[in-house]
């Protein structure tokens, strides 16, 4: 098992995989909470977290270091992170910054010989290998292919100006202590202009929504002159709102939800490999460990908020993070495409990643009003062929075209925006979404033949079927609300689409093999599902009503809603 930077990708045991992160810190949650928040990463579409390690937070002295008391235990946490089924990329400083007290270096440390201690100055140096030597043994049986799923190992943070002899130093010592994971930085290029060795920079972008285009320039910079081989990592870039004290309250601050996965399409079109929204996870930040000018609260209005409430943000991030990971072989081999692919309308601004298995467009309207918009080609091709595609004010779109699927099909373009696609034996279904009573067509096409699927998407989810030879495509249709609510099973060795209202499917099941559901307070069940006779909630055999289409669906009040274990049943 190996991780390596190449190809333009992050390469996970031989495969290119693109990293759709978030950032959750360990220091600002208490450990009976580790688990919850690490799964509701998870179901919310990402496959990745990032995480801050602060030297101070277990290194009250200098002569004591702890990593095993329940706050501070981080064996612990990476073994429920690799439980969750999530990727970790590692940071352990020594600087993180993070609105922290002395940006996690330990107030003993001012003792001794002063000066800047963010430069190769031996002395201090002498102190950052002590702390790389105590944390590195802790975190090195948790890299991907041991106990673990470390993936990346972050040295320093946000070092702009460059320190050569700082960077080499601290990656000396953590190839001693056993790190063999890519090591990384983001300082946006400044370790390749220094010359440092053993790293690989990405980048930081904090920035207003439409200002990210004038990014593009840098970023293309970074890939294609200071790092044409490796993938282009954004490591850090705006998912919430950290607010500061006197400050209006954080529901005054906050920009809307779709403005962040805004951020991810910009971003997605630029040729990022990876992306880490910072911060995905709120927290509340320990007595004595924060920064006098933030609120104790942290990220408030993340996708998942300190308190563990799940945020619009949250469903918005999973509808896109489903697409990632249904579309990774064909998004890696991807690459922005140099000629602009214009939107008919001037309001519209849409560019693309292009390869052989697929083109994505990434539309983004920057109007305060609906516009209607068809795409022209370089080839002079449109899509649509016929009529536009509508795009709400202020929002954002992921399209795709030219979708390699296996076995000779290919999905030539749909009108809507695709949430999923999966396989099982000949079978082939895809989720599609769009806003009530849109019109969604799905062009396939294998070896000659072609086949296309029109339905109108509806929030009680529409279904088409047909033949593409031997193949059976099925497609179903809904709108935005219910496709981030529509949770993916593996039941008997086939993927079943639960289409519901239930707030939260987390990864894994039970000891007696059941989903973990939750349901908001004061609402119903309902749910649609198709193959499905009968749902067991809570120990109680429910069947459901077969509908027309083929698509069965549940209606059932909970005596007590909340928590619910789910069983299918035929």
């Amino acid at each position: 098992m190996s991780i390596e930077l190449k190809q333009a990708a992050v390469v996970i045991d031989g495969r290119p995989t693109f990293i759709f992160s978030g950032e959750i810190q360990p220091y600002r949650l208490p450990a009976g909470v580790w688990q919850d928040r690490l799964e509701k990463a998870r179901a919310a579409g990402l496959n990745c977290v990032g995480c801050y390690f602060g030297w101070n937070f277990h290194t009250p002295d200098a002569e004591t270091v702890d990593f095993s008391s329940p706050d501070r235990d981080l064996a612990r946490f990476l073994e429920l992170a690799a439980q969750a089924g999530l990727y970790v990329f590692v940071r352990p400083g020594p600087y993180v910054c993070n609105e922290w007290d002395l940006g996690g270096f330990p107030g003993w440390l001012l003792a001794e010989p002063q000066g800047d201690w963010r430069t190769g100055d031996p002395r201090h140096l002498a102190w950052e290998r002590r702390w790389y030597s105590q944390i590195n043994p802790v975190l090195a049986p948790y890299q991907h292919g041991r106990q673990g799923s470390i993936i990346l190992y972050q040295v320093e943070n946000e070092h702009f100006w460059g320190d050569k002899a700082l960077f080499e130093g601290l990656v000396e010592e953590a190839r001693a202590k056993g790190i063999t994971v890519p090591l990384i930085a983001n300082g946006g290029g400044t370790v390749d202009l220094v010359g440092a060795r053993g790293l690989t920079d990405g980048m930081d972008c904090y920035t207003d929504i439409y200002e990210l285009y004038r990014w593009r320039g840098w970023a293309d910079n970074l890939r294609r002159r200071l790092l044409p081989d490796k993938p282009l990592l954004f490591l850090e870039y705006k998912g919430c709102t950290i607010c500061l004290w006197g400050d209006a309250p954080p529901s005054a601050l906050t920009c809307p939800p779709e403005w962040v996965v805004m951020q991810d399409r910009l971003y997605l079109a630029m040729g990022a490999n990876m992306l880490n929204h910072f911060i995905s996870v709120g927290g509340i930040t320990p007595v004595g460990y924060g920064s006098d000018h933030i609120t104790t609260s942290y990220g408030d209005d993340a996708a998942v908020s300190p308190w563990g409430e799940l945020t619009p943000q949250f469903y918005l991030l999973r509808r896109l993070g489903l697409l990632l990971e249904a579309v990774n072989d064909a998004l890696v081999a991807s690459a922005p495409w140099p000629t602009p692919w214009l939107a008919t309308d001037p309001h519209v601004d849409c560019t693309a990643r292009r390869g052989e298995r697929g083109a994505f467009f990434f539309a983004v309207n920057s109007c305060g009003e609906a516009r209607e918009y068809a795409l022209t080609l370089p080839d002079g091709r449109r899509l649509p062929a016929e009529g536009t595609l509508p795009i709400g004010p202020h929002e954002s779109q992921t399209l795709v075209a030219d979708l390699d699927l296996g076995a000779g099909r290919r999905l030539d373009f749909c009108s809507a925006q695709l949430l999923s696609v999966w396989e099982d034996g000949d079978n082939l279904s895809l989720v599609v979404y769009a806003p009530e009573g849109q019109a969604a067509c799905a062009d396939f096409s294998r070896a000659g033949q072609s086949l296309q699927l029109c339905l109108t998407c509806a929030a009680e989810v529409q279904v088409r079927e047909g033949d593409l030879g031997d193949c059976h495509v099925t497609v179903y249709a809904t709108t935005p609300e219910v496709a981030g609510q529509t949770w993916l099973v593996e039941e008997h060795g086939r993927t079943v689409p639960l289409f519901s209202n239930l707030s939260l499917v987390r990864p894994g099941r039970d000891a007696g093999g059941a989903l973990r559901a939750e349901l908001p307070a004061g609402e119903s069940l309902w749910l649609v599902a198709p193959g499905v006779a009968a749902v067991t909630v809570n120990g109680a055999r429910l069947p459901l009503t077969a509908r027309p289409d083929g698509l069965g669906e549940l209606r059932h009040a909970l005596p007590a809603p909340g928590a619910v274990r789910l069983e299918l049943g035929p």
